[in-house]
């Protein structure tokens, strides 16, 4: 499939270079990937892989600060589940990175925690896979919804986020 779009650099973007499963499920797709013969690089926020297949997004300390920063939101809900939403709202600077890579692909994991911005999306001028390790995707908030379906029509009073305003943060 990624031979049809050409797809001959690709560029793996994940939150994390090694902590949690999205990040183990994609440092063994992104080194199948490579063993297949394909050219990738990876940006995370962490320093973990080495230069040739990682690309450092913002130093670890920037990287630490503006995770907590990207939770501050979600701290207005004193009964939230503060790790299970991602507001992303704090300015990521990715597409700098992407731009000097100049990828033909560009290969989405997890990008919560306030690693990029949904909005940057639409700056990216090269195809994009999106492999889903959880929810946020498609609720616009939440890593696991439960029983949850609001996402479906238009959320607001959000179990996660222990909120009963409907035009609260998940809204």
């Amino acid at each position: 499939m990624l031979q049809s779009i050409n797809a001959s650099k690709i560029v793996a973007l994940n939150t994390y270079a090694t902590a949690g499963g999205a990040a183990r499920a994609a440092m063994r797709l992104n080194t199948g990937l490579r063993q297949a013969g394909l050219d990738l690089a990876a940006i995370s926020r962490e320093t973990y892989l080495p230069p040739r297949y990682g690309h450092n997004h913002k130093s670890r300390w920037l990287s630490w600060l503006l995770g907590c920063l990207d939770i501050l939101p979600c701290k207005l809900y004193p009964n939230s589940q503060v790790h299970n939403f991602s507001s992303n709202w704090m300015p990521d600077g990715i597409g700098r990175k992407l731009r000097h890579l100049t990828p033909d692909l560009i290969h989405l994991h997890w990008i919560g925690d306030g690693f990029l911005r949904i909005e940057s999306l639409a700056r990216f001028e090269v195809p994009i896979v999106w492999t889903l390790h959880d929810s946020w995707p498609f609720t616009g908030g939440c890593h696991l919804p439960g029983g949850c379906r609001r996402y479906q029509e238009s959320c607001g009073c959000c179990p996660v986020l222990g909120s009963s305003r409907i035009g609260d943060l998940s809204r």
